[in-house]
Formats: structure tokens, C-alpha cells, sequence
């Protein structure tokens, strides 16, 4: 008897009532055919799982209901909705632990919007309008993106089901619905600035118009001072008409001289996250300290913003300063080339001196990107310390960062005495630095032939070491390589 399944099982039925728990099973069995061959680490030769994705079902179900009940549904309407995510999909090999998950995010999100009760049929036509193409993941995790902007699901869904039905252009609806957080914009002007972008159901192929107004969201929306809602106005008026697009396009080639930080940073509550726009929120250090290290973990495959991001910190006032911006990964031609190492985060160059004259600045190595700087195995004198080496990579600082230390110190106004902190899934990394920027650039530049000499020649103790260790041993052996003023402090979690 497979004791862990029955407990699993035992624990999810009373969520039910009737024979529905019996329904639920029955829908889902088509999704859960042929036991997995889960593995931990590579080349090893793995378990056999049975059921494998009705576990994972299951682990995501109590918070489902939980969801359902809050955001305002009735116990039949979250019936509905969760056999519709296993009927309404015609496709046996989709990975509905994963939708269900999204889905749950979206309904825990929504709480506010009276209009979901009403719904419920437009609810499930967005989420079956992404079956054919995104998937209903892409589709629900468009729900969530509308309801965590404010707009409401009798608004949102026909705007959802025109732009992904049938097309191909899910992705970059998304990563442009994704650019006007944390904002909170007029509803009804954002509807119709999408539908436009959709052109009524018929932009299939090319998502240019979306990537154009995800730009226009990051760079020219905080530099330009204007609301959302104003810039959202410019937009429909030049998509309306074509003498009124030099308008915005002045917007989007003005050079940009950003406004003061109280039209700057918008005014956020929660923790910290990974936002195009740039936001404040009060939060005490430890609490934000809490909230990166969980941004060091994030991962795609529970629908979670991964990113590397910019953060400031104010020790005198406790407010945190996200300076938004988006995340550049490599090109495919450079991952299969093995030139992935242009993994950056963008934003636009704020004066941090109008924030604190002694910042902290902070800024994430997810996991989930470490991809792009593990290096081949067949490069390595030593395989097995793969994931080791990528530890080290990941817990240290880059060229860029201190790059953009030295970027941020010139364009400060007044003198700033910052400290910089790198979070990792080790921990944390300190790296110190002169308060000299030229000594900073330099070290920009020779940042990796530094970070390179250790793993070169890895001392002898240090082969057979757990992967903290092998990194605190190695960061040790780089400081002594460092120039003088530059240092990095390793804390391990």
C-alpha cells in the first residue's frame, strides 16, 4: 500500500462534499498515465514514481479550495471551475499541477473583484481560449496579471480570449500586461489600449506592438513623470490616429530626466518583488532581507517573477527602493554557442543620493539563471564540482556589478557611502569596495580574470568539500588576490 498517497488522498476529501471528490479523481486520471522517473542529480539513475502527477495535484488542492472560498465563490462554483481545468483541456500531456497552481494564484489575487461571482463562464472561456496555443497555464496567469492590475474578469476576460485564442503572441501580451505593475490603472482605459494591441482578435503572429508597449511601460512611463493612466491615454490616442503618434513618440525618445522620487517610485505595500515599475514600500531590514532571500529562490515552474532586480535600502527611514527595470537573458544562438554568461538586469540610472547618503544596494543571483554561467563538463579538470564551480559563480560579483556600483555612484548628486550585497541560494555576499569610482570601474573590468584564478587551481582540501564550503573556501583564496580596498564577506545561510 502506498502509504504516503493514502494520507495525501485522506487529507483532501474533506475539502468535499457528495461524490465530488470521486468526480475530481475521475477527471484528472487522464493527466496521471505512466508513472516518472524522478532524478535528483544528473547522470544518476533515478526513482520510479506512480502517480507522480496526481501527488502534486493533490499537494496543490487544500490551497485551491482555500482560494476558491476567499476570492468569493460559492462551493459549486470552485467545483465548476476545477473540473473545467481538467474537462475543458483536450490535451492528455499537459502538467496541470502546474495550472492548477496558477490557478489558485489567480483566485487568491481576485478577492477584490465583485465581478467574479457573476463570471464564472468567462472565467473558464479565458482559461480554454489558451488550449490551443500557451497552454491554459498562459492563459490563467493572463486572469492573474489582470487581477493583480485591478481589472475586473467581466472586463478582462474577452480582452484575454481575443489576444490568445488561436495566436501566438501569448508570451508578450503577458510580458506587457506584467510592465504596469505595481501600478493600478484605469481599468477601462487599459482594456482598450490592449484591444487595439490585439486588433480585434487578429494579431496572431507577431507580438510587436506588445514588446513596444512593454518599453514604453519601463523606461519612458518612470522617466517621464506622467501617471499611467495619462501615458495610457497617449497611447490610444496615437494608436487612433496617425497625426497624434509624434506625441508619443516624443515620449518614448525623450532623454530621459527623471522626476523627483515622490512622482518616481510608486507607493507599494507587501513584500518585496520584481516589478517593471519602480516602487517604495516601508519594510524593516530584516524583513526585506527575508523577502530577497526568497526572490534568490523563485522558480519558474510556479509561475513566479524570476529576476535579478535593484534594490535600495535607507537604514535611517526603513523604506526600500526597487528601481524596476527588466531582466536580459542570452539569446538562444549564445546558450547552444555556450556564450551565456549575459545574464543583466536594466533599469534607468536614479540619483540614490535622494534616497540615502548611506544606501545598501541589493541585488539577486536566482537559482533559477544559473543555467547561464554552469559551465560544460567537459571544460572541467574536475566534473563532479559542476555545481560547486556555479555556486562560486553565482555567490560572487560579476563585471557588471560593479559596473553599475560605479554607475550609480557617478550619476549620485552628493556623496554616498553605499554598501553592496549580493543574495544567492547560499546566502549572502558582501562585496567591498574604495569609495573610489575609477578603482571600482577597473575592477569592472578585470572582475572575472580575478574570479577565474581560484577555479583554475582549486586547493587540494577543497576538492572533496559540500558545495558551501567548497565556495566559503575558494572566496577566501580570491580575496587574496583581490587589490587593496576590495573585499567579499560570504555568509552561508
Amino acid at each position: 500500500m502506498d502509504l504516503e498517497l493514502k494520507e495525501q488522498l485522506e487529507q483532501c476529501e474533506p475539502f468535499f462534499q457528495g461524490n465530488d471528490f470521486i468526480k475530481f479523481l475521475k477527471a484528472q486520471r487522464r493527466f496521471n498515465k505512466q508513472p516518472v522517473h524522478v532524478v535528483k542529480e544528473f547522470r544518476e539513475e533515478g526513482e520510479l514514481v506512480y502517480n507522480f502527477h496526481l501527488r502534486h495535484v493533490l499537494n496543490n488542492l487544500p490551497a485551491y479550495m482555500k482560494s476558491s472560498k476567499k476570492s468569493g465563490l460559492t462551493y459549486e462554483q470552485g467545483q465548476d471551475l476545477l473540473l473545467h481545468l481538467f474537462n475543458g483541456d483536450r490535451y492528455d500531456f499537459t502538467d496541470k499541477e502546474s495550472d492548477l497552481l496558477i490557478l489558485t494564484k489567480s483566485l487568491s489575487v481576485s478577492q477584490g473583484d465583485k465581478t467574479l461571482p457573476t463570471n464564472l463562464d468567462k472565467v473558464k472561456k479565458l482559461m480554454s481560449s489558451g488550449v490551443d496555443s500557451s497552454g491554459m497555464g498562459g492563459s490563467i496567469y493572463s486572469f492573474y496579471l489582470t487581477s493583480r492590475l485591478g481589472i475586473p474578469v467581466a472586463n478582462a476576460s474577452p480582452m484575454i480570449v481575443k489576444a490568445i485564442e488561436n495566436s501566438y503572441v501569448a508570451g508578450p501580451f503577458n510580458e506587457a500586461l506584467k510592465s504596469m505593475l505595481p501600478a493600478k490603472p484605469n481599468p477601462e482605459l487599459a482594456v482598450e489600449a490592449f484591444n487595439m494591441m490585439n486588433n480585434d482578435g487578429m494579431n496572431h503572429w507577431t507580438g510587436a506592438d506588445y514588446k513596444t508597449f512593454k518599453h514604453l511601460m519601463t523606461f519612458c512611463l518612470p522617466a517621464s513623470g506622467l501617471s499611467i493612466d495619462s501615458i495610457l491615454a497617449m497611447f490610444v490616442s496615437a494608436s487612433k490616429s496617425q497625426s497624434k503618434r509624434k506625441m508619443l513618440e516624443g515620449v518614448i525618445e525623450k532623454r530621459p530626466t527623471l522626476p523627483n522620487k515622490e512622482k518616481y517610485f510608486l507607493p507599494f505595500e507587501g513584500r518585496l518583488e520584481h516589478f517593471a515599475q519602480p516602487y517604495v514600500t516601508k519594510r524593516s531590514l530584516d524583513e526585506g532581507l527575508e523577502d530577497l532571500a526568497r526572490l534568490a529562490t523563485l522558480s519558474y515552474n510556479n509561475w513566479d517573477e524570476v529576476g535579478e532586480g535593484s534594490f535600495v535600502f535607507d537604514p535611517k527611514s526603513e523604506l526600500w527602493y526597487s528601481l524596476g527595470g527588466e531582466l536580459e537573458l542570452p539569446s538562444m544562438e549564445e546558450v547552444l554557442s555556450g556564450r551565456a554568461e549575459r545574464v543583466r538586469h536594466n533599469f534607468l540610472p536614479y540619483d540614490i543620493s535622494d534616497l540615502s547618503e548611506t544606501p545598501f544596494l541589493f541585488h539577486v543571483h536566482p537559482e533559477e539563471l544559473d543555467t547561464f554561467v554552469k559551465p560544460r563538463e567537459e571544460d572541467l579538470t574536475y566534473p563532479h564540482l559542476r555545481e560547486h564551480i556555479t555556486k562560486f559563480t553565482m555567490a560572487t560579483p560579476s563585471r557588471a556589478d560593479y559596473r553599475v556600483v560605479a554607475q550609480l555612484m557617478k550619476n549620485a548628486k552628493s556623496e554616498i557611502k553605499p554598501r553592496s550585497f549580493i543574495f544567492h541560494k547560499l546566502g549572502t555576499t558582501e562585496f567591498v569596495y574604495p569609495y573610489n569610482i575609477q578603482a571600482i570601474e577597473e575592477m569592472g573590468e578585470k572582475a572575472r580574470i580575478l574570479r577565474d584564478q581560484p577555479l583554475l587551481n582549486p586547493p587540494e582540501h577543497s576538492l572533496h568539500l559540500d558545495e558551501s564550503q567548497f565556495v566559503k573556501v575558494l572566496i577566501d583564496d580570491l580575496n587574496t588576490k583581490l587589490p587593496k580596498g576590495f573585499a567579499l564577506n560570504l555568509h552561508l545561510k
